[in-house]
């Protein structure tokens, strides 16, 4: 096979091959290394055993096709997979999120509830008849519930 069937195969390949421009050039390079690798061996290879060995250009366009396909597919059930994991951890998220609220919510329906006791300090007033008196808190101590 003379250079002139080489660049027509190629140019069959180019014909056929359409997409990505750096995976369809990357594969031409890689093609025409094999084409070059297989003409050195078999200096005298006619177009049929070219076919043979390489297939006809729709054949290898139908295969890219092919794998190409299977490329996106693989593609849209890695990204649906991942989509249903981030549904599912939003969900647990809201769950736990509305069972913590539910009880809160049971705790002061059935009467428990956090209450804060504060002590307020009195202050030192000085009475009329001031005399060394030591000022005794009380025994009755404030208390203020906040909720």
């Amino acid at each position: 096979m003379n250079s002139f069937n080489r660049e027509q195969y190629l140019k069959q390949l180019r014909m056929y091959y359409s997409g990505d421009r750096n995976d369809t050039e990357q594969f031409f390079e890689e093609m025409s290394d094999s084409l070059d690798c297989y003409l050195k061996e078999h200096p005298s290879a006619t177009t049929v055993e070219i076919f043979h060995h390489f297939g006809h250009p729709k054949e290898l366009e139908e295969q890219y096709e092919e794998a190409v396909a299977a490329q996106h597919r693989e593609h849209k059930k890695h990204f649906f997979k991942t989509v249903i994991i981030a549904i599912f951890a939003a969900c647990l998220l809201i769950l736990g999120a509305f069972i913590l609220h539910s009880c809160e919510i049971l705790n002061e329906v059935n009467g428990h509830s956090e209450v804060i006791l504060k002590e307020e300090e009195t202050k030192d007033a000085k009475p009329d008849n001031y005399s060394r008196t030591k000022n005794v808190p009380s025994d009755e101590p404030r208390v203020h519930i906040i909720e």
